[in-house]
């Protein structure tokens, strides 16, 4: 049954946790416009979110991953000004914070022992002495879900954070099985049988800490470099603005480019020739197979910085004229994908 309790501000949440309720606990709350008046059993969690979110703004009773916050946002910023949706997120962000001193997403180390099925499971698992890959994958991954499974019967916080998205939770190698490493010369090593909660022997420790260290190493030689090459890119653009001061520079040259599935992506929020005169791309894959003649930065004929038409509408998106600073963060991204995937891509060709 429903505890009853008034909440009207954010700092009635709090209160409730200061007085040892927890974040899961079922409520009754009705609001006159959110939820029309109607009295509905919700969690603390629940009430703090949409005592966050404005009057008007639709009643949020489902779990709040990291798909249904980009919506929640997408919608903020639909219906409220610039100022104010930023306001308003600057907010939530540091509420965010706030509620993780109140109410700290932990779990007793009762919740991750495993059941006697699950061990049951893990023994006959053990027992096949499977060493292809993929198919010890494919099992390691099985025993997984169940024991995903049996966590949200319980209704395990920590299951919560791996299904919100906000971090993955290996379940495979700390509960069931290490799995198969590679060294620092991409030697794969294993199939290591005990998982992190069973411990390991010597030397199955050792192929571990060699893994470890091939990921520090990675760290170190791929993002020096591209992250060098962005703070320079950077530094050099970061007086580019978008010239707001006019609408069109009334350039006539343009790109002609042969737009495909890959490419599509890239031109949303961007302005092309559309008998003779510029038109927003709202919807690429309308596009796809089209050669059109794109605006672009490169021919922008403004003394100030880039016109709106050249660069696009998503620096008003973003509420931000200071795309010198987002292109470097652009480079940083791209520099980084292209050094990882070629160092990986040399390393299994030696």
């Amino acid at each position: 049954m429903a505890k009853s309790r008034i909440f009207t501000t954010v700092e009635d949440v709090y209160a409730a946790i200061n007085e040892g309720a927890k974040i899961e606990d079922k409520y009754s709350y009705s609001h006159p416009i959110k939820t029309g008046g109607k009295t509905l059993n919700v969690s603390l969690g629940r009430i703090w979110w949409n005592l966050l979110l404005p009057n008007d703004f639709e009643f949020i009773n489902e779990p709040v991953n990291s798909k249904k916050i980009n919506e929640i946002i997408k919608k903020i910023k639909d219906i409220m000004s610039p100022n104010d949706a930023s306001e308003l997120l600057t907010k939530i962000n540091k509420e965010a914070f706030y509620i993780g001193t109140y109410a700290p997403t932990t779990f007793s180390i009762d919740s991750v022992i495993l059941s006697d099925d699950i061990k049951r499971q893990k023994k006959e698992f053990q027992r096949e002495n499977v060493t292809e890959p993929i198919e010890y994958s494919e099992k390691v991954d099985r025993i997984s879900k169940n024991i995903a499974n049996e966590l949200n019967l319980k209704d395990v916080r920590i299951n919560n954070i791996k299904e919100s998205g906000a971090k993955d939770i290996p379940w495979g190698p700390l509960m069931v099985s290490y799995g198969y490493v590679s060294d620092i010369e991409n030697q794969v090593l294993g199939p290591i049988k005990t998982a992190i909660n069973d411990g390991h022997d010597p030397r199955d420790f050792y192929k571990t800490a060699a893994e470890a260290r091939k990921g520090f190493f990675y760290k170190a030689a791929i993002s020096s470099k591209p992250g060098y090459l962005a703070r320079r890119v950077t530094m050099a653009n970061a007086h580019i603005q978008i010239d707001d001061s006019i609408k069109d520079c009334g350039t006539k040259k343009t790109f002609k480019i042969l737009i495909d599935k890959d490419l599509a992506g890239d031109i949303k929020n961007r302005y092309y020739i559309k008998n003779t005169k510029p038109s927003l791309i709202t919807n690429p894959e309308e596009l796809i197979g089209q050669t059109i003649e794109l605006r672009s930065p490169l021919y922008c004929k403004s003394i100030k910085g880039i016109c709106p038409i050249c660069y696009g509408t998503s620096w008003s998106e973003l509420n931000n004229k200071n795309i010198g600073v987002l292109a470097g963060g652009n480079v940083n991204n791209k520099a980084l994908n292209t050094c990882a995937t070629r160092s990986i891509v040399k390393s299994y060709s030696m």
